[in-house]
């Protein structure tokens, strides 16, 4: 049998970075992967994270072990570093005896060493036991064919007392509770939360289980809710979400002798899971989590005007949208200010110039560096395919490289979208095309931006007059459009996006150079003459004031003044700092 056809038996299979799977195991099915499988060729590799056997595994699946030429000597990532008690103890921050006690003793595991941990039941007798084969990565192994159940049991008595108990996953965390005289139960596994049904947890009111910050946390969570609620235990569980800390012990290690004031603490912040929702749902996440992560900040190519993600550059058919890409990716590639004023964090930038060839970007790129040294940082590009033909594999390849790279320029978008296919729609064919770019520019922490042309039409929504469907200033994180009369070398950039401030940038073409430059008059770009009087007045009177004063002294209509200034609030050109008041925006000074 070969790994697809194997593959196709389950209803979920997810592809793991290695190119292995993990998949739903048959033999104890709880709804989530916990089963992996390796594909090595002339060998098919299972193992299951929850301690299934092999046997079990293939008589679930109705299989021999000839079907598959299963390998049953070998598990993912099976080599085995070694491990001894003394060693585990002194990173983990505890005494020899405090691991002794419960129920580390050193071994052997393949010919190298390893710590045998036993599982005691609430009557002290071994019920379970497994193998800790290294510190860190891949580091356990059961028995085949054994049970897996709950570490710690024989502190039930001591929580039933209590009326608490805390719920961690692996032996450590349990033991930095036990060895501070906390009732503890640690389960062997992210989704092992059925070894809580066999437990007596008659008398505890309160059960803390703690979920690590990352995605096993959310799984373990899921894992115990459904154990407790399917048991019929009726007391309150609550969700203690770590913060700064990757588990109990890392938060002992950080201060121990304030470890029981930081489970407390911990407990306070602690909520009710009283609603499943977020548990049935894969991925989700509550407010409440979301606002105790922490996520680095935006990565600015231009500061507050181009952050890392998929950037849209569109304008009208030679108004200058080339000159200003090479603007930007000689400013880049030298850290050299962006527009003549915005400084700018040097680093690799790759153009893909599809609408030129190397004669003109080479007198391009030459007024522009004006005698500047030449960026070594610059790579320039004429040719790639179209997305759906290798290009999306060529652009991520480049994404890969090393130094990263900053910024990637594709102009135009023209050149590189799918082969045209009748069968969708455009909005279908516009999306299918930018998706894969935002996604690359997301996962390699990149700016990718694709220059585009403007309809004919005319709007007073500058993203309306982008060619296409709406799917492309949607799909954009942030969207620029150029925009200047043709017998001018004054122009407008419209600049907008999800972690951009709308604004509007007053430039001006340097002939000569063949570059833009701000034009030193931002706060007027693009604006109306009713919108240019109200910021004049703001900045003679320099206070805050109300849109009947403003009508009253600039003698204009007071409900149409009132509509006025609300959108110069929307638009970032005035301030709202109380109810009916307003001042102008620091973007106008």
């Amino acid at each position: 049998m070969e790994i697809r056809e194997l593959l196709d038996r389950f209803d979920l299979v997810e592809p793991q970075e290695d190119g292995s799977y993990m998949v739903r195991c048959p033999a104890h099915d709880d709804g989530r992967p916990s089963l992996h499988i390796t594909d090595k060729g002339d060998s098919i590799l299972l193992y299951c994270f929850a301690g299934c056997s092999i046997d079990s595994i293939l008589t679930a699946l109705g299989l021999e072990a000839c079907d598959l030429y299963i390998d049953e000597g070998k598990t993912p990532h099976s080599t085995v570093t070694g491990i001894t008690v003394a060693q585990l103890a002194g990173a983990k921050g505890f005494s020899l005896y405090d691991l002794e006690e419960y129920g580390f003793a050193d071994t052997t595991y393949q010919g190298s060493p390893a710590i045998r941990i036993s599982y005691l039941d609430e009557r002290g007798k071994e019920a379970f036991y497994r193998f800790r084969i290294a510190l860190e990565g891949d580091r356990f192994r059961n028995l085949p064919g054994t049970s897996v159940c709950a570490y710690g049991q024989q502190w039930l008595p001591a929580a039933r007392e209590s009326h608490e108990l805390v719920l961690v996953e692996g032996e450590t965390d349990a033991v930095t509770c036990f060895i501070h005289r906390i009732p503890c139960i640690g389960l062997p596994g992210a989704s092992t939360g059925r070894c809580l049904s066999n437990l007596d947890l008659q008398g505890i009111e309160t059960i803390y289980a703690v979920k690590e910050p990352d995605s096993g946390g959310s799984q373990f969570a899921a894992s115990v809710d459904q154990a407790l609620s399917d048991s019929g235990w009726n007391g309150n569980l609550r969700i203690i979400s770590l913060s700064g800390a990757s588990d109990l012990n890392e938060l002992y290690l950080q201060n121990p002798d304030e470890f029981e004031s930081a489970l407390d603490a911990c407990k306070e912040a602690s909520r009710s899971c009283s609603d499943r929702l977020q548990l049935l749902i894969p991925g989700a996440i509550t407010g409440a989590d979301l606002l105790d992560q922490e996520f680095p900040e935006p990565d600015w190519v231009i500061p507050e005007i181009l952050p890392e993600g998929l950037a849209l550059l569109a304008g009208k058919p030679k108004v200058g949208k080339s000159f200003l890409c090479m603007n930007l990716a000689v400013a880049v590639s030298l850290g050299d200010p962006f527009l003549g004023d915005i400084a700018v964090e040097p680093g690799r930038v790759v153009y893909l110039a599809l609408e030129d060839n190397h004669v003109r970007l080479r007198d391009r790129l030459a007024k522009i560096l004006n005698g500047r040294h030449p960026p070594e940082n610059l790579y320039l590009v004429t040719d790639c395919p179209r997305l759906d033909k290798g290009g999306h594999e060529r652009i991520e390849n480049v994404l890969k490289s090393k130094p990263p790279v900053r910024i990637l320029i594709i102009d135009t978008l023209g050149k590189i979208r799918h082969s045209k296919q009748t069968t969708r729609s455009v909005y279908d064919l516009d999306y299918r095309n930018l998706e894969g770019l935002q996604g690359l520019a997301m996962e390699y922490g990149v700016c990718i931006l694709l220059v585009h042309h403007l309809r004919k039409q005319t709007s007073d929504d500058p993203l309306e007059l982008v060619s296409g469907s709406t799917a492309i200033t949607g799909c954009s994180d942030t969207a620029m459009i150029l925009r200047r009369s043709n017998a001018s070398l004054d122009a407008t950039l419209h600049v907008t996006g999800r972690d951009v401030i709308q604004r509007d940038l007053a430039l001006r073409f340097d002939a000569q150079t063949c570059t833009w430059i701000n034009a030193g008059t931002p706060e007027f770009a693009g604006l109306s003459p009713e919108r240019q009087r109200i910021i004049q007045l703001f900045k003679h009177e320099n206070r805050v004031m109300g849109p009947t004063e403003i009508a009253e002294l600039l003698a204009m209509d007071p409900a149409n003044t009132k509509s006025l200034m609300s959108k110069m609030v929307n638009s970032g050109q005035l301030n709202r700092p109380e109810h009916g008041k307003y001042e102008i925006s620091s973007l106008m000074n």
